[in-house]
């Protein structure tokens, strides 16, 4: 029993996203900055944070916080 709920668990935290991605997130796969383990990894400790995933891929290293910000105000608000 306990197997299978940690299992399942494991599941949810890889699930799918509840939202989309955010312009710069996507940009920042587009551009190979990122890698998609990269957001799947910022999407899952998103389930213990506040912090967007973009501050999140900041936070571990991973992204300059001037590059997330270049490519969200590069781009149209309703992307």
């Amino acid at each position: 029993q306990t197997e299978l709920e940690g299992m399942l668990m494991g599941q949810k935290l890889f699930g799918a996203p509840n939202r989309p991605l955010s312009v710069s997130v996507r940009r920042l796969l587009e551009f190979g900055l990122v890698t998609l383990d990269m957001v799947k990894i910022a999407l899952i400790d998103q389930h213990t944070s506040e912090d967007s995933i973009d501050e999140l891929l900041v936070k571990r290293g991973w992204v300059d916080k001037a590059i997330v910000r270049a490519l969200a105000s590069d781009c149209p608000a309703n992307n």
